[in-house]
């Protein structure tokens, strides 16, 4: 395997509750910050009710997270670039590298949505889902490796406007 990163419900679950349990750090440091605020017993009723509604949709997700056995998933070996996200289609493919023409990190003219799109010598397109911290520098170098031919963008972190 040249190159694999997978995150499973799990891990994002952690995540949660990590973020859960900074809810009161963050009560209690509005609580020292805006104590001289004029309306501060409002300021800090909607802030609690907030924080509350805040922990109990993350806790569902939480617990939501710790049921599923979904998972996101990239590999790159010499025979095949796989990838899978447990809810977005179009992020879901498995190609041969070797096939591979080139890939392209952009965005569109009028919008900073950014893109990675893997174009094929036959002329498809799939998108790398860019919302996982996985290294695209490493992935695009394990590509390179299982096909030297293939072009890359120069930086694996920047953006370039799409030319059309």
């Amino acid at each position: 395997m040249l190159f694999h990163y997978e995150r499973t419900r799990k891990k994002q679950a952690y995540t949660l509750a990590i973020n859960i349990a900074l809810l009161p750090v963050y009560l209690y440091i509005l609580s020292i910050t805006a104590k001289e605020h004029n309306d501060f017993e409002a300021l800090f009723a909607i802030a609690e009710k907030s924080a509350l509604g805040i922990g109990i949709l993350l806790t569902a997700a939480m617990v939501w997270f710790l049921r599923s056995k979904d998972k996101f998933e990239i590999y790159v070996t010499h025979q095949e670039f796989y990838s899978m996200h447990p809810i977005f289609k179009e992020w879901c493919f498995s190609v041969n590298p070797k096939e591979i023409k080139c890939i392209k990190n952009h965005y569109g003219s009028g919008s900073k949505m950014t893109r990675i799109d893997l174009v094929m010598h036959n002329g498809d397109t799939f998108q790398i889902c860019p919302n996982y911290d996985f290294s695209r520098k490493k992935l695009y170098q394990a590509l390179q490796t299982a096909n030297p031919l293939i072009e890359l963008p120069a930086n694996a972190n920047l953006f370039t406007a799409e030319t059309k």
